[in-house]
């Protein structure tokens, strides 16, 4: 009887066949070198399902991390548009405030004390202002309510942007006010 290649490949493959069918066989009933096998057969069949919950939890943990971040950052930018929004409605008071024609002329006279009354009003009003400061054009605290007043040489520099820097020329102290 003479085999062909095809022959000889099938002869093989029943071979293996045969071999892992009886190891199998070994392996459920108990036979020889059964906690090899058993063993092997645990790891072949626990591994797989152990590396696939690790993938798992690491496609998890990412989704959940950049769900977490996307809503810090929507936060963080709702809060920077209320904090700006209320930021402005304090200027604008400021505004108000200070575009008063009685504060005007007390200021232009060099009455200090009798523009920083009629802003005391401010403090009445609105709870979450504490303290109330008058400045001159170039940058001088000239009245401060209800603490003290704060004297400083601050000069007023306006930036290439448009913004006005306060630098502190001289030493800060602090004066009772009267």
């Amino acid at each position: 009887m003479e085999l062909g290649k095809t022959g000889l490949f099938n002869l093989i493959k029943m071979n293996i066949l045969r071999k892992i069918s009886i190891n199998i066989y070994n392996l459920l009933t108990g036979e020889k070198e059964s906690f090899v096998y058993r063993a092997l057969f645990l790891f072949l069949l626990i591994s797989p399902v152990i590396i696939l919950a690790v993938i798992d939890y690491t496609n998890t943990d990412r989704d959940i991390t950049k769900s977490i971040l996307a809503e810090r950052r929507s936060l963080s930018i709702i809060s920077a548009d209320i904090i700006d929004e209320n930021l402005d409605r304090i200027v604008d008071l400021g505004i108000s405030y200070t575009t008063r024609p009685r504060v005007i002329e007390y200021v232009e006279k060099g009455d200090w004390k009798g523009a920083l009354s009629i802003a005391n009003h401010a403090l009445d009003l609105f709870p979450y202002f504490d303290r109330i400061i008058i400045y001159n054009p170039e940058g001088v605290i000239k009245a401060d309510s209800p603490h003290a007043i704060l004297v400083s040489l601050v000069k007023a520099e306006p930036t290439k942007n448009g913004i006005i820097m306060l630098k502190a020329v001289g030493n800060l102290t602090f004066q009772e006010s009267t």
